[in-house]
């Protein structure tokens, strides 16, 4: 038996390889939501220490979604329901939006981003948004039944 071949501890999948393509697709989906989702978090974690004292509000909400971020990510770690899957999409959707939001009007008590659209967290915040959503909105439609 190949590990392809497990759908879940214990459980053996059906070893006709056209049923090995879906679980195979689910975990890539799921690993790269993963990296994607871990560098998200990783690239708001300092900047929630920078806001934290100028603009509170600001800083806590960094950290809400580091948090929400892990908190993803261990989900898509032990599960792939769909449920996980379109909470990921809006946590990733939410964040770009609030990206694009502070970059163009700004965010309350914050105009000093507005235009800011080469820092370099931001980049690479934005690029793994952007994963996150096109992964899950990839795999959602597939979906025939929550598992």
């Amino acid at each position: 038996m190949h590990i392809e071949q497990l759908d879940r501890v214990g459980e053996v999948a059906d070893p006709n390889p056209a049923s090995v393509r879906p679980i195979r697709r689910d975990r890539i989906a799921r690993a790269v939501a993963v990296l994607a989702l871990g560098a998200m978090a990783a690239t708001h974690v300092p900047v929630a220490v920078d806001h934290i004292g100028e603009i509170p509000y600001l800083g806590y909400a960094f950290y809400a979604l580091v948090l929400l971020c892990a908190a993803a990510l261990g989900s898509l770690l032990v599960e792939s329901r769909t449920a996980v899957w379109r909470g990921v999409l809006v946590l990733a959707l939410g964040s770009f939006v609030a990206y694009v939001v502070s970059r163009t009007v700004g965010l309350p008590l914050a105009d000093d981003d507005i235009g800011d659209w080469a820092n370099p967290l931001g980049a690479v915040s934005v690029v793994a948004e952007l994963v996150v959503v096109a992964v899950s909105l990839t795999v959602l439609p597939r979906r025939r039944h929550d598992r």
